[in-house]
């Protein structure tokens, strides 16, 4: 269980550094940046379920709060980042 956990913070920083990458990129447009955004989101998200489906004991002692809690840092960095276009 603690190397598929690595396994899905390793995924989240890279989720994370890659939305970065696309905020600094100033030769696309918002909408491009939005749209790039979205595709990271799908893949890295299916990456996520996955990590989180193949394993069963991970999926049984994570707790609904712990679902919440990335639920709401997600939202947050959603919230962030969306700030940083304005």
């Amino acid at each position: 269980m603690i190397d598929n956990q690595k396994e899905l913070l390793s995924t989240y920083k890279d989720w994370q550094s890659a939305v970065k990458e696309v905020t600094l990129d100033t030769t696309l447009s918002v909408e491009d940046q939005n749209k790039r955004i979205e595709e990271l989101n799908r893949y890295y998200g299916a990456i996520i379920n996955d990590i989180t489906t193949d394993n069963y004991e991970y999926r049984k002692y994570l707790s609904k709060d712990a679902y919440d809690s990335l639920a709401q840092t997600y939202l947050n960095d959603k919230i962030n980042f969306e700030n940083t276009l304005s």
